[in-house]
């Protein structure tokens, strides 16, 4: 599963900026859509479809 790290704050909507590991890149995501890595390193998806969600994003 990809990674990803935070890079802002949540908002008061609770989005935030976040960054995937693989290529760097970064988007606005809703904080919810993500739990901590099982190895303490950074946050994955919560789920099979945010994974899906987070693959049509606008990643710049």
């Amino acid at each position: 599963m990809e990674k990803y790290d935070i890079l802002t704050t949540p908002d008061d909507k609770g989005c935030a900026l976040y960054r995937r590991v693989r290529d760097g890149k970064t988007a606005r995501v809703k904080t919810s859509w993500f739990k901590k890595s099982p190895d303490g390193d950074g946050f994955v998806p919560r789920s099979r479809t945010k994974a899906i969600r987070l693959g049509m994003q606008d990643w710049e």
